[in-house]
């Protein structure tokens, strides 16, 4: 049981989130353009390493067998498909109707969307496992833990390399610095 659960971590530690990113990105006010650098940046490592990665660590922590076509396919239903589909549609949209409409006009309706969507996802998600998030409370200690370091050091690194690294102009602004600011 607990090797199920540590392959549980693998698989949710490997496929973070990358819709959320943006609106959460958006919600505290970031900077797209640097979200949209890392997020591509990541997406673009998935489309690649997730397989493989997921695969080699979940096979040797647990006796939990994934078959390499299902993670494939899962790369393929939620990286691939989006991606093209996103594509595809902001192409047609620019070409139609102009940058200056999509960015200015069409984007900015769906923020709204975004965030009822998002907090409905997240309503959804926990009220469907309420029974396991309650009557297994360790088990979502021994799933949340590791995954909570692992995001608090990401925050730790990517604020140091922000901090330390010279800041491209396309992706930073006045604000990301006075953010870099409270930290140190």
């Amino acid at each position: 049981m607990l090797t199920n659960i540590f392959a549980g971590c693998i698989i949710l530690a490997a496929a973070p989130c990358k819709a959320m990113v943006f609106v959460w990105s958006y919600l505290t006010d970031g900077d797209p353009a640097y979200t949209l650098v890392q997020v591509s940046l990541n997406d673009l490592i998935m489309l690649f390493l997730f397989a493989p990665i997921v695969r080699f660590l979940v096979n040797g922590a647990s006796s939990l067998h994934v078959p390499f076509q299902v993670l494939l396919y899962a790369v393929g239903i939620f990286i691939v498909v989006p991606l093209a589909a996103g594509s595809a549609l902001r192409a047609y949209f620019v070409r139609a109707h102009g940058r200056d409409w999509f960015e200015k006009q069409l984007l900015p309706r769906f923020a709204p969307v975004n965030i009822v969507a998002l907090l409905t996802t997240l309503v959804l998600i926990f009220a469907f496992q309420a029974d396991n998030i309650l009557g297994k409370p360790l088990h979502v200690l021994l799933i949340a833990i590791p995954v909570l370091v692992a995001s608090l050091l990401q925050l730790i690194v990517d604020v140091w390399l922000d901090a330390a690294l010279p800041s491209p102009s396309y992706c930073r602004s006045a604000r990301s610095a006075d953010r870099r600011e409270q930290f140190f």
